[in-house]
């Protein structure tokens, strides 16, 4: 037998181990979770990043269609606005909730 075996044999299984115990610590914490038991939400900064991207990428979209070219002023002033209504529409939507 060898010692790593012997070693083993003398371990006492019935309570849990230190190891065992972290793992369960690990698998236990918020970011681990699956995203539907999580109870955080996302952070604001992600939020507002979306919202300009796809601000910006819906305004060069509806320059594009009704002027036939993108300026940078037409879209920047556009993609602020849409950025700025998604914030208006979000925060009726929240008042009507509470």
């Amino acid at each position: 037998m060898r010692a790593g075996d012997q070693r083993l044999k003398n371990w006492d299984f019935s309570s849990p181990s230190l190891m065992e115990l972290k793992v369960g610590e690990i698998l236990n914490r918020e970011e681990t979770k699956p995203s539907s038991e999580r109870t955080g939400r996302v952070h604001p900064f992600i939020i507002f990043f979306i919202r300009a991207i796809l601000g910006v990428a819906i305004a060069i979209l509806i320059t594009r269609m009704f002027r036939g070219s993108a300026s940078l002023e037409y879209v920047a002033g556009l993609a602020v606005v849409l950025v700025g209504l998604a914030y208006v529409f979000e925060y009726f939507r929240k008042r009507k909730s509470r």
